[in-house]
């Protein structure tokens, strides 16, 4: 349901920002254009739930739209009498570095459940990892703007009860899970894709991935 209602969010965005550059009227609500109106409780609405999810980098975009979108209204309201009170280029590049730069700081003070345990982080590159299961517990794995793979290595020697928190956010994510092994999955999934094959050994050591999938793509297939 989450991504059929973002879905018709999105959708709904896209044909409000057409209407309004091709000038069809929609009529006024006071004087303000409805479309406008619409427009705006939409990024509204997309602002409240990435606060909700905890994806603070990516509020600045939303606001930077709801003012580019009642800027002639904002400055009417001010009483200035130029309508465009700063540049829309200049308006996205603030958004951009804003949310770079809290990106870059909630990622350092945000607490996370991965405690006591292994990790590896990949950012803006494409890397592959092989855990070794003759100790593996716990081990946390995180793609930012980049692609990874995990696999498991000697998994003969895996005793079962292991858990992999993962970590997808702009990124692709692919999970090769031996055959022998039972699964478990528990994946976060927001305005993204997680895709798990089916199969496994019911009577196998248990393996359970979970984790969060934000704009991202998922993939878990067995091996």
């Amino acid at each position: 349901m989450k991504k059929i209602f973002y879905g018709l969010i999105l959708v709904a965005a896209a044909v409000l920002i057409l209407l309004g550059s091709l000038g069809v009227p929609l009529g006024f609500i006071g004087t303000l254009p409805v479309v406008d109106l619409v427009l705006s409780v939409i990024l509204l609405i997309f602002t409240i739930s990435v606060t909700i999810h905890g994806i603070y980098w990516a509020i600045p975009f939303p606001l930077a739209g709801i003012f580019m979108t009642l800027e002639s209204e904002i400055a009417a309201a001010a009483g200035l009498e130029d309508k465009n009170i700063i540049s829309n280029w200049i308006v996205l590049l603030c958004a951009l570095l804003i949310a770079i730069g809290t990106g870059l700081i909630s990622s350092r003070l945000r607490r996370t459940p991965f405690v006591k345990s292994r990790s590896r982080s990949v950012r803006l590159s494409a890397q592959t990892k092989y855990i070794d299961c003759r100790n593996f517990s716990n081990y946390r794995y995180s793609v930012y703007l980049g692609s990874g793979s995990v696999y498991f290595e000697n998994a003969d020697k895996y005793a079962g009860g292991g858990v992999l928190n993962i970590k997808c956010e702009l990124g692709n994510l692919e999970i090769h899970v031996p055959s022998e092994w039972r699964l478990a999955t528990d994946i976060e999934t927001t305005l993204g894709n997680t895709e798990v094959e089916q199969g496994g050994n019911e009577s196998g050591p248990l393996l359970t991935i979970k984790g969060i999938c934000n704009k991202a793509n998922v993939q878990i297939t067995f091996t």
